[in-house]
């Protein structure tokens, strides 16, 4: 990772991730990333009211909703540019979320299931 992807992954993903780590969501499709992690959506026939990015292990690194990608042309940017980040260095990402986890809090991983 070049050094603005470090600064990334330490001062955003990883505290996003630790924030959301119990999140549930409902039933959802993913679309995987080569290198793991997947695009989580609601599943259809559900609007797809948000689009959510995570590691190989499931970690929500990334979440928009679709009033800010309606509102702002250059969310498709984070989420395409997060996504090319997660699937080169997805595994990575999970070390330093997993490294952060105190030892009390009962750390959740996620099996993403694939879409049917």
């Amino acid at each position: 990772m070049d050094i603005y992807q470090e600064k990334l992954v330490k001062d955003i993903l990883v505290p996003h991730a630790l924030e959301n780590v119990e999140m549930n969501y409902e039933p959802e499709s993913v679309t995987r990333l080569k290198g793991g992690g997947g695009i989580c959506r609601p599943r259809y026939p559900s609007s797809c009211e948000y689009i959510r990015v995570t590691t190989p292990k499931g970690y929500e690194v990334g979440f928009w909703s679709s009033l800010e990608w309606e509102e702002d042309g250059e969310v498709l940017g984070a989420i395409l540019g997060l996504t090319e980040l997660v699937a080169e260095h997805g595994s990575e990402i999970d070390k330093r979320i997993e490294k952060e986890i105190p030892h009390d809090r009962t750390s959740k991983h996620f099996v993403v299931q694939s879409s049917s």
